[in-house]
């Protein structure tokens, strides 16, 4: 069976979703209060005022905080790209002329954040700090690399790019990305589509390193390495909210000639399909899984560049073809 790959299938997911039913169950009361409250504030105060009205848990604080600004706050593709270009930078003398400076930009961050709705990564973490910081919770900003497409199967985090957070919950950090929370960025479009998703809201550090690596590496909060993170296959949200478990977890997929390559996947339901294609072409192939959940692909002239195995028709991992 072939099909057609849709439009949104080839979508650049470079604000990668995730899907979390344990999350969302355990705090949809507290999101449903968000959701109520006005979609812009003048200034953090007056939004944290009502956090800490509404809310006494620091866990319950911290989704309110991550809510509200996943909910109401879009990517903004303008400065994206003025940055990218430009970048942004402040002169200082001192290492505390450095800290006032910091703190004055990210206070200018956080307004120009609120009071136009819109931001990068770095306006969406200096926005959840600020807001953390007025609630009484303690929080820090983490820099680093996110895997954010298939062709950085292989490459090492080098070029910080990324910026997310953790939050100091009884005494232990919980990781957080809010930029990821709040929608995609379609690459063909260049266009965000708002989505609030909680899959990045207390993530487990195993999860959170398949697109994260943190410049500072003591926020890994896991026993992996950068040559780990090179290694990494590209997931998809597809794989990455649910529970199947494919036993190539590296990035480059080996086609001896003429021979079939046997994949094991776990964890399936008997309603799913799966099917594959690559980057030559856009065909969907149907792929056969048997009762002891194997299924094969076979030697073709399409084997070439990148393998994005699908499963119900959303992508679901990418590999790098390598001859052998």
């Amino acid at each position: 069976m072939k099909k057609k790959i849709s439009q949104i299938q080839k979508t650049l997911f470079l604000l990668l979703l995730l899907v979390s039913t344990f999350s969302y169950s355990q705090y949809e009361n507290v999101d449903a209060i968000v959701k109520e409250y006005p979609r812009s504030f003048s200034n953090p105060q007056k939004l944290a005022d009502k956090i800490n009205a509404d809310f006494s848990k620091p866990d319950e604080k911290a989704r309110a905080i991550f809510c509200w600004i996943g909910s109401n706050v879009k990517y903004d593709m303008k400065a994206y790209y003025t940055i990218s270009n430009n970048g942004i930078a402040y002169s200082y003398t001192t290492e505390a002329d450095k800290m006032e400076k910091d703190r004055e930009f990210r206070l200018k961050l956080v307004n120009n954040t609120l009071r136009s709705g819109k931001a990068v990564c770095e306006g969406y973490s200096s926005l959840f700090t600020e807001l953390c910081s007025l609630t009484g919770l303690e929080s820090v900003i983490i820099t680093g690399t996110s895997k954010s497409h298939y062709s950085q199967i292989g490459k090492l985090p080098t070029a910080s790019d990324h910026a997310w957070n953790a939050v100091k919950i009884k005494g232990k950090w919980k990781l957080i990305d809010v930029t990821w929370a709040a929608g995609i960025v379609d690459s063909e479009t260049q266009k965000f589509r708002p989505y609030f998703n909680d899959s990045y809201f207390f993530t487990d550090p195993d999860k959170f390193f398949l697109n994260h690596y943190p410049d500072d590496e003591k926020w890994l909060m896991t026993d992996k390495s950068a040559e780990d993170f090179a290694a990494l296959p590209f997931y998809y949200p597809a794989y990455l909210k649910s529970d199947l478990i494919l036993n190539a977890d590296l990035g480059f997929i080996s086609f001896p000639k003429n021979v079939a390559v046997k994949f094991n996947i776990q964890n399936l339901q008997d309603s799913d399909r799966l099917y594959y294609i690559t980057s030559r072409n856009n065909i969907l192939d149907k792929l056969n899984v048997d009762d002891d959940n194997n299924f094969v692909i076979y030697p073709s002239p399409k084997l070439s560049g990148y393998l994005t195995i699908f499963v119900n028709e959303k992508p679901l991992v990418s590999y790098k073809i390598v001859r052998s």
